[in-house]
Parts: structure tokens; sequence; C-alpha cells
């Protein structure tokens, strides 16, 4: 996702998926696209709160722990933050990478790959780059 998970109550998958889409569709129209574009996870804290950037929340471990089980997911990746190192956990569940990198702001650039393992779980790898062509 672009950017994190959602205040709404018990939020899931199906919850992404009734989503409408199509032409006229603006995001502040819904309340569940306009969190998961513009939501941030905290790096320490817990819970729900305003994100003071303007739309979305701000969302800590417990809410991503919370649905990733409810989901029965791994992990989320998202990627609204810009990350000076490319690519980052904010918190356990939680990834961001920033695939754009800018050579003026010493920020580098990230892409996680995911890989099949032995196990039923993903094996995440994370490449930094610092310039595209």
């Amino acid at each position: 996702m672009h950017g994190g998970l959602s205040s709404v109550n018990n939020f899931n998958l199906d919850d992404i998926r009734r989503i409408p889409r199509g032409n006229g569709f603006q995001p502040e129209d819904d309340d569940v696209l306009v969190d998961i574009l513009w939501s941030d996870p905290m790096v320490i804290g817990t819970g729900i709160e305003e994100n003071k950037r303007g739309g979305g929340i701000l969302f800590g471990a417990d809410v991503t722990a919370s649905f990733l089980n409810r989901n029965n997911l791994q992990c989320i990746i998202r990627s609204h933050t810009e990350i000076r190192e490319g690519c980052s956990c904010t918190h356990p569940g939680c990834y961001t990478v920033f695939s754009a990198p800018n050579k003026s702001k010493n920020v580098l650039g990230g892409v996680l790959t995911l890989h099949t393992s032995e196990s039923e779980n993903l094996r995440l790898e994370g490449f930094v780059f610092q310039q595209s062509i």
C-alpha cells in the first residue's frame, strides 16, 4: 500500500476490496482510501493518533500486529515516507521502501524483494541504490 493502515474498526482486506473504483472517484470520497494512501506508522507508541501531515492516521505496532493477525499476513509494505536509507522496518511487520533516490538530499533508493522459503514464510531482502539512470 502507499500509506498505511486505517482507523476503521477491525480493518481488514475486505475493506480495501470494497473501495469503489473508476473514473470520477476521488480519494476523499472514501475514508479507508484516504487512510491507506496517507497514513504513517509510529516508530514509538501504540494505538491510533491524528496524523499531523494531514490525511490518514498514525498507527502503532499493536495496530499493525492486529491487522496482520486478523488477515493472516506476514507484513505490510508501504512507501509514503522518504527514507534516507532507502528502506526500513518502522516496527515489527511494517516495512517502508522509498524507491526514488535524491542525491542532493542524500536520500538513497530502496527495493524490497520477496522470496519463497522452505517454511510457509516469505523472506524479504532489501537492496539500496544511490541513483537511477
